[in-house]
């Protein structure tokens, strides 16, 4: 846009320098010729050429015409110059408006990491303590199978302290080979019973363990040849089914 002014008024410039060059040469001609058909004398026209100047300066051509333009072309900037400051004030506040909404959304993504990150330390910690309450009880039911489990090898030592105060018919001494059928028997004493169904119920219970702990793992144990042979498979359900479907089937056209 300023380069295209700074054309057009060197060419306005030209031009008005042209005009005045041409306003002077038809000036003089026509005085000239005025006095050729006047017949003035030489004094005459030398009087008539006193009042017209030599030489018209171009600066007050030039001056009007600039003075004019410059008249012409300030509204013109000024509007510019306005919508220009308008523009750019607009495009500030949109680039503020960016910025703050920038802002809130940057706030409001920390705010869901936050608490995010709040909730699934909650959710491993809640877990852990679940985890280490089942291990604890894993544990303590461990060490109280394990417990139940032990035979002890022998009897306490308190256990006969007692024995010569009881009756001399009842059996006061713990048999080398015990009939866990004959312990509803009078002979033995009311302690020799107590101590032998609590050895039963823990040597059955030893007899119909299927795992054993060996260390820190258990051992599934087989059955023996003796069960497998004398007691029947255990029935499946499954096999049953099929059983009763495969003998009540339709084509054979029986009651269900």
């Amino acid at each position: 846009m300023s380069i295209f002014k700074a054309s057009r008024r060197i060419e306005d410039r030209s031009v008005y320098r042209l005009i005045g060059w041409l306003c002077q040469v038809l000036h003089l001609d026509l005085i000239i010729m005025a006095g050729v058909t006047k017949h003035r004398k030489f004094d005459e026209e030398a009087e008539a050429l006193k009042d017209v100047p030599a030489e018209i300066p171009e600066n007050d051509v030039i001056d009007r015409s600039s003075d004019e333009e410059s008249e012409d072309e300030a509204p013109e900037e000024e509007g510019l110059s306005s919508s220009k400051s308008l523009v750019e004030k607009q495009e500030l506040e949109r680039q503020k408006a960016a910025e703050r909404e920038e802002e809130v959304m940057r706030e409001k993504r920390r705010k869901q990491n936050s608490r995010f990150t709040e909730q699934q330390h909650l959710k491993r910690q809640k877990q852990m303590q679940e985890f280490e309450a089942l291990l604890k009880q894993r544990e303590q039911a461990e060490k109280q199978e394990d417990d139940e489990d032990a035979v002890p090898e022998e009897l306490p030592e308190n256990f006969f302290d007692n024995l010569d105060q009881q009756d001399a018919g009842q059996i006061t001494t713990k048999p080398t080979h015990v009939n866990f059928n004959d312990l509803d028997d009078e002979n033995y004493s009311a302690e020799i019973r107590e101590e032998l169904q609590k050895q039963k119920k823990k040597t059955l219970r030893q007899l119909r363990k299927t795992t054993v702990k060996r260390g820190p793992v258990k051992v599934r144990l087989l059955a023996s040849m003796s069960t497998v042979k004398t007691l029947a498979p255990q029935k499946d359900n499954t096999v049953l089914n099929k059983k009763d479907k495969w003998l009540k089937r339709k084509a054979l056209g029986r009651k269900r």
